[in-house]
């Protein structure tokens, strides 16, 4: 949980929210920002795995998922590249 008490304990370039809200409140997400600590809410980078969910209730192949999805799901969102340059890589290991 990310709070009055450990915002200043962390010493991360992220901090990936694995379920549920990771912030206390959303000035903790704004604190955040301002220490340059990208905040990746569970509901975005957990994304992935509900696009796979609903398509294997559907029926859909592997790669129909991904082709519904229009390809967002391998592209790294924009400010991830942005701050973390080569440090972050797609699946494809492209980056």
């Amino acid at each position: 949980m990310i709070n009055d008490d450990t915002l200043d304990t962390l010493k991360v370039d992220i901090v990936a929210g694995s379920a549920n809200n990771q912030l206390a409140e959303a000035r903790h997400g704004r604190a955040l920002h301002e220490r340059g600590i990208v905040y990746a809410p569970d509901y975005v980078i957990n994304a992935g795995g509900m696009c796979n969910v609903y398509g294997e209730f559907k029926g859909w192949t592997a790669e129909q998922s991904m082709e519904k999805a229009g390809g967002h799901l391998r592209v790294p969102p924009p400010s991830f590249r942005a701050r973390f340059g080569r440090r972050y890589l797609d699946q494809s290991g492209s980056g």
